[in-house]
């Protein structure tokens, strides 16, 4: 559920999920104590290996050209299905410097997804 929170904040409701107090808000929304997760953004404690995992990934979309989509679905058939509904990016030097509109919008978007996990339940 936070997760969700977090990306309906700053996809639907612009919200600055880059800003700790903002994180800890919509994990208090989201039913959680934000205490620890205040605790751990101020300490840094995970900056480390999410920064590792963020250069992997960069590594394997530039090396291996895999798309960079949230959320990517990993299928029980080993089907992979990147977003579909991702806004395409402009990339330079490791950084977001345009992103274009979506394809599609509101219901659609639910919609396509619903889909896609039906595929998946198969």
């Amino acid at each position: 559920m936070f997760d969700l929170a977090l990306r309906r904040g700053f996809f639907w409701e612009g919200r600055r999920v880059d800003e700790n107090p903002v994180i800890c808000e919509i994990a208090r929304e989201s039913g959680l104590d934000p205490a620890p997760i205040a605790a751990d953004l101020e300490s840094r404690k995970y900056e480390e290996s999410v920064l590792a995992d963020y250069k992997e990934a960069m590594r394997r979309r530039d090396e291996d050209g895999l798309p960079m989509t949230s959320p990517t679905l990993f299928l029980s058939s080993g089907e992979v299905i990147y977003n579909p509904y991702a806004s395409e990016k402009k990339i330079v030097d490791g950084k977001i410097t345009e992103v274009h509109p979506p394809p599609a919008y509101g219901e659609e978007v639910y919609e396509g997804f619903r889909g896609i996990l039906k595929r998946a339940l198969v």
